[in-house]
């Protein structure tokens, strides 16, 4: 058995107490068990995913808690069945003693409270320094148009020039239609309304993406268009649309567009 050094703890008294880190051991798979009065129902696509991606860095210890003798999981189900068809015999777990179900019940919801998943925004980040191609492409296309992306969007309260925090809309537009199209995106929101907050929101961008995408346009036509209004009225109107006709904020946002865009010349397709 393997445990960890009991080096200072963060307690309170900064005394070190035994069990403040709980203990590493790597425990038989066949000796860990779940208790059904709290956990979830095991999910084959889960453990699916594990086995199919599987490289060792990923693979965390499960929580374990010790009680009356036996190793109940508290956190690492689909890890411990992954384990078996990959053909583990033993995992590596962080131990605990606990002495009832009830506290391991409440360790559990409180792991899945606290657990927040990286956010749009933070994959992008992590994806770009590991030299990700789309995810180096979006980043650069910013740079050139002169904007950035929000690395707090969530905690993001008030927008800001030339901050964009909807992430997920530049690579869904990069989905649609690759650099040109994000870059034909930005370079609009660039020239029609220089970066404004209020431009910057996902459902114009997607909008934009959306008849950009579908329809014929000239840049600049585009641009001059979209200038003339701002990015409010053109919200409410396609929140008006989306009401009245059933459908989305984006397709609504890409039919107003569509409708401020059509008395001007319809040439063939520039990717200017």
């Amino acid at each position: 058995m393997t445990t960890v050094s009991e080096e200072k703890s963060p307690s309170k008294n900064g005394k070190v107490k035994r069990g403040d880190f709980g203990r590493f051991e790597l425990l038989p798979l066949k000796e860990l068990h779940s208790d059904g009065t709290y956990q979830r129902p095991v999910s084959a696509w889960a453990v699916n995913h594990i086995v199919f991606n599987y490289r060792a860095i990923l693979y965390q210890p499960l929580i374990i808690g010790l009680r009356k003798g036996v190793y109940y999981i508290i956190d690492g189900q689909h890890r411990k069945e992954a384990g078996l068809e990959l053909g583990f015999t033993v995992v590596p777990c962080m131990v605990y003693d606990t002495i009832s179900a009830a506290e391991e019940a409440k360790a559990f919801f409180e792991l899945q409270k606290f657990r927040r998943r990286i956010t749009a925004t933070q994959q992008l980040m992590a994806r770009a320094a590991y030299k990700d191609p789309t995810a180096v492409a979006i980043l650069d296309s910013l740079v050139k148009y002169k904007f950035e992306i929000d690395k707090y969007d969530a905690f993001a309260v008030a927008k800001r020039n030339n901050v964009i925090n909807a992430t997920g809309v530049l690579e869904w537009a990069y989905d649609q239609g690759g650099l040109k199209l994000l870059d034909n995106t930005l370079s609009v929101l660039r020239s029609a309304w220089d970066g404004r907050a209020a431009a910057l929101d996902a459902t114009i961008i997607r909008g934009l993406v959306i008849f950009m995408r579908d329809h014929p346009y000239s840049i600049r036509a585009l641009s001059s268009k979209l200038g003339e209004m701002t990015p409010y009225n053109l919200l409410s109107a396609a929140r008006s649309v989306s009401n009245q006709y059933g459908i989305t904020e984006g397709a609504a946002m890409a039919r107003v567009i569509f409708n401020l865009y059509r008395d001007a010349p319809l040439k063939a397709k520039v990717m200017e």
